[in-house]
């Protein structure tokens, strides 16, 4: 299983030096929702891991693809992928390409938590000023926590700020 992770990242890697040119910026959510996709297919995933009739897999997956602007560039990657008999690691190339297309472009996921609710232009704001603090977009859920009493807090794995009440509150509170 790792060789299997080591060998889809050197695909995913390969494909993005190869294609980046061709990838606009609407290919990370493209490589969510294939992501999102295979994650919520599991039956699809293990008959592709049987590694049988991989010319019906091939066709079976181009269909898959085909709803995506760049099926092209889907269809080669298949090809290439049938002729080394490695259909089966599709799932675990796109979950690659996506980690490694997300590093490359300096995205991250993350929550954005606000109290009151605050209205969506205002959230692509809160993901401005994320990116010109950290250098990184952020790919965010928008959830309404009234435990900030009021305010801002934007989380991910790597990065936490905020600005509430509750956090002055606590400041306060340790002072005395």
């Amino acid at each position: 299983m790792k060789s299997e992770s080591i060998i889809a990242t050197k695909y995913a890697k390969a494909c993005i030096e190869v294609f980046e040119k061709e990838f606009s910026e609407n290919f990370s959510a493209e490589l969510d929702a294939l992501f999102t996709f295979f994650s919520s297919h599991a039956p699809l995933i293990s008959l592709f891991k049987m590694r049988h009739n991989l010319h019906g897999q091939k066709e079976l997956l181009k269909k898959v693809f085909y709803i995506y602007s760049r099926h092209n560039f889907w269809n080669t990657l298949l090809d290439v992928l049938e002729r080394s008999a490695r259909l089966y690691m599709i799932f675990s190339i796109v979950k690659s390409m996506r980690m490694v297309y997300r590093e490359k472009n300096k995205i991250i996921d993350g929550v954005i938590e606000v109290y009151p609710y605050v209205q969506p232009d205002e959230i692509e704001l809160l993901k401005s000023f994320f990116k010109q603090k950290v250098g990184y977009s952020i790919d965010a859920s928008v959830f309404v926590e009234p435990a900030l009493i009021a305010g801002v807090r934007i989380r991910s794995d790597r990065f936490l700020w905020e600005q509430s009440i509750r956090k002055r509150l606590n400041a306060i509170k340790h002072l005395y």
